[in-house]
């Protein structure tokens, strides 16, 4: 039998590896097929007779982790079939951080948009060292924002005033500059991941207390985007504001609302077109 779009392997020292690895594609890329295939793999792991020590989320793809969204599903879905998909990955990515056990994400190279959502869900991230700029989330540099937790769980993992640029200024960055900014926990050859997962001890979530005056400071910043960013910069901040402010449930729907909207408008429609175009002439 051909192997699933993601699947589970047992390893030697009692943990289980959920493993994306979509054959024929170059890179593992996020939509509903691939979202049922990880439901699946959970599945078999929640059924396994001793419980593992720990759920380490990985790739099969070299040098990469999760390149993220399928785009096609965004520039074609319905609005009612878009809204599906990013809730079915919001929950899905509510019961990976509601596991019992750890759960590492092992960021052997790209981890971006969706990849980094899925990185995010975890308890703690362990990133293969290299200078190029891997992690990210860029989809404002697309007229959009994250759909799948990107605003309510970057700023509990490294503080909102190192998400903040993260999230609108849309830039990659390398594995260490996202240890320094405390998105990873650790950064070793990546022959050494699974070793240094085995060791991790995840940090608690980050203090929120200065929420409210960092938001008032970006609101006063909206103006310095181009006009292709700018309602999915008000879109991001209101996003962030109702995620932080109002708990993360509140979040999760604006994100969906606010995506589906933006994917609609002018803006979302010229930047996604002008990525895919990028894209034909590589």
């Amino acid at each position: 039998m051909s192997p699933d779009l993601v699947y589970h392997r047992r390893n030697d020292d009692g943990s289980v590896s959920v493993v994306f690895d979509e054959p024929g594609r170059p890179v593992n890329v996020l939509r509903q097929a691939v979202f049922d295939a990880v439901s699946r793999a959970l599945d078999a792991i929640e059924a396994l007779p001793e419980t593992p020590t720990q759920v380490r989320f990985v790739s099969g793809k070299p040098g990469t982790f999760i390149a993220g969204a399928d785009l096609k599903v965004i520039r074609d879905a319905s609005d009612a079939e878009l809204d599906a998909v990013l809730k079915q990955g919001q929950d899905l990515l509510d019961r990976v951080a509601a596991l019992p056990m750890t759960t590492v994400a092992l960021i052997g190279g790209a981890a971006l948009g969706g990849g980094l959502e899925v990185a995010l869900a975890c308890d703690a991230r362990v990133a293969a060292a290299g200078d190029r700029a891997v992690i990210g989330l860029p989809e404002i540099n697309l007229g959009i924002l994250p759909g799948w937790g990107g605003t309510v769980r970057l700023p509990r993992c490294t503080g909102v005033g190192q998400a903040l640029p993260l999230l609108f200024e849309g830039r990659a960055i390398t594995p260490d500059e996202a240890l320094a900014v405390g998105l990873v926990d650790a950064v070793v050859k990546e022959d050494a991941m699974d070793d240094a997962a085995a060791r991790i001890k995840p940090k608690p979530p980050a203090d929120l207390g200065d929420s409210a005056a960092l938001l008032e400071a970006q609101r006063g910043r909206l103006t310095e985007f181009d006009s292709m960013k700018q309602r999915a910069a008000g879109a991001m901040l209101d996003t962030l504001k109702l995620g932080l402010l109002d708990g993360p449930q509140a979040g999760l729907d604006a994100e969906r609302r606010h995506l589906v909207a933006l994917r609609n408008t002018d803006e979302g429609r010229a930047l996604i077109g002008a990525f895919f175009d990028k894209r034909k002439k590589k």
